[in-house]
């Protein structure tokens, strides 16, 4: 990493936090302008983090799955109509392009990412599951959901090449658990569970930023440079 990318990742990752502090006040304060610009900072600081610190493959797809969240982040305030699904596309546009920008560097052959891969499609399973069964509201939204899910455990899957993506991935699949059962009526939509859904969320841009120039730094699974590392 170079001495200016060394200077801007601390900055850009302040910068995420200050726009968690800032989301969280405006939901604690039910303001949800500041909520909003809050929400869409983290993903801006995400989105930097991955530009500065990565190049080539995966700048390209890691920059443009932080711009689906990103998307994401703003479907709801700017849709006029379908709010939700919009959100939903944009949300699983993102997760797709980050599995691309995770996939070169997966170890498929390791018992490590078998293992994770049977432990989040059984979660999906048994999550969807509850969740079929306790939703009120929003059952347009479910198949959409189940859709999203099967990128989403995808996406933990990839990123599970370092131990920052391995947990980015988990909160990722957390918070988005969170706000599924929240649209869907499961659970309260109470401060504290969007507080939740929020906090989860900007931890695991956080760590897929940082867990994606890290790669930028190891030679590719399987490749030559991989073995010799490894020897």
């Amino acid at each position: 990493m170079s001495s200016s990318q060394r200077s801007w990742t601390p900055l850009l990752a302040g910068m995420l936090l200050l726009g968690v502090v800032i989301n969280q006040i405006g939901i604690w304060m039910s303001q949800g302008i500041l909520s909003a610009v809050g929400q869409a900072g983290i993903s801006l600081a995400a989105l930097g983090l991955v530009l500065v610190t990565t190049q080539g493959h995966l700048r390209l797809w890691g920059g443009l799955g932080m711009l689906g969240c990103l998307a994401g982040d703003l479907a709801p305030k700017l849709a006029s109509s379908h709010p939700a699904q919009a959100m939903i596309v944009a949300f699983a546009i993102g997760q797709l392009l980050l599995v691309v920008a995770f996939w070169p560097h997966v170890e498929w052959g390791r018992s490590q990412t078998l293992g994770l891969g049977i432990a989040l499609v059984a979660y999906a399973l048994v999550f969807l599951t509850w969740l079929s069964t306790r939703s009120t509201n929003g059952a347009e939204l479910f198949g959409p959901m189940v859709a999203y899910a099967v990128l989403l455990v995808l996406m933990g899957l990839t990123a599970a090449s370092t131990r920052r993506g391995m947990l980015g991935g988990l909160l990722f699949v957390l918070s988005d658990s969170l706000l599924a059962a929240r649209l869907l009526g499961a659970i309260s939509s109470n401060l504290l569970n969007a507080s939740m859904v929020m906090l989860t969320y900007a931890a695991a841009l956080l760590l897929l930023a940082l867990a994606l120039g890290k790669l930028a730094r190891r030679p590719l699974a399987g490749s030559r440079g991989a073995a010799l590392a490894e020897s």
